[in-house]
């Protein structure tokens, strides 16, 4: 397992895209200001088993739909990559032993995204040694926010 994790770490992969999100109160100042009409959509079309653009899709409902919410009308902020990863956490607990999102509560209406951007090799061993604590969150390499809605995109 120390072998794969050295592994990686010397081959590290960083990921391109961009992460739109309507953050939760208190947290407005990460991201840049966006336009809910102006975030791109994926241009990866790799999803052979769903719909082509130019066929109609019938969904069809079952129990209660939820609210009318008017996406234009949020404030959408956005965070562009590249990234080395990206986690959505409503739980502080990622698996018995890595607490990847310390200040996450289960029920308080919003999940948390914790955003790893690149860093020097031996900044992020540091890192991974903090993740059992929750102690990475406080890293200059890592944002760490509650937010309401989001949409990943990848370039």
């Amino acid at each position: 397992m120390l072998q794969q994790a050295v592994q990686r770490i010397v081959h590290l992969r960083q990921y391109n895209g961009s992460i739109s999100f309507v953050p939760a109160p208190g947290f407005e100042a990460y991201g840049e200001h966006a336009s809910y009409n102006n975030i791109s959509e994926p241009t990866n079309h790799h999803n052979k088993c769903g719909p082509s653009p130019e066929e109609p899709v019938n969904i069809r409902q079952h129990g209660y739909e939820g609210p009318d919410i008017n996406l234009e009308n949020m404030d959408w902020r956005t965070i562009s990559g590249p990234f080395v990863s990206v986690w959505l956490h409503n739980v502080p607990w990622g698996s018995e032993d890595t607490k990847a999102a310390p200040d996450a509560k289960f029920s308080d209406g919003y999940l948390d995204m914790i955003i790893m951007r690149a860093c020097p090799k031996l900044s992020l061993l540091s890192l991974m040694s903090g993740l059992s604590t929750g102690s990475h969150v406080n890293s200059p390499y890592v944002v760490y926010f509650k937010f309401r809605k989001t949409k990943l995109s990848s370039i």
